[in-house]
């Protein structure tokens, strides 16, 4: 979850990207009038992961009720399209409900996500 008022640079984005190559699930919220909306999608996983409020009070309350329902939500979603591709290249990724998933490749390919 990556939360900030819209003035980071390219590091925060540089980070959101890495975090999104190794399958990562990243939140971004934004805090204030002065949000740059479109640095916060390049952050997110996708756009529907991006909240943008008022102030730091709007934390408490709805505001906290909406985010930790679309985490989890999200959490809960299925974890193999998440995989970053190059890793499923050597094994496919079967969901089996919820968060759990089991990889299905040759026994060579030991590593965690179908790698």
């Amino acid at each position: 979850m990556n939360y900030n008022s819209g003035d980071g640079r390219s590091s925060v984005q540089d980070s959101g990207s890495l975090l999104h190559q190794l399958g990562v699930i990243v939140f971004a919220v934004g805090i204030g009038s002065n949000v740059d909306r479109a640095q916060l999608n390049k952050i997110a996983s996708n756009e529907s992961y991006v909240f943008v409020l008022p102030n730091y009070s709007d934390l408490v309350g709805q505001g906290y009720n909406d985010i930790l329902s679309m985490v989890c939500t999200a959490l809960l979603s299925n974890p193999c399209e998440r995989i970053p591709q190059r890793y499923q290249i050597q094994g496919t990724c079967v969901w089996n409900g919820g968060a759990k998933y089991t990889c299905l490749s040759p026994d060579v390919f030991t590593g965690n996500n179908c790698q």
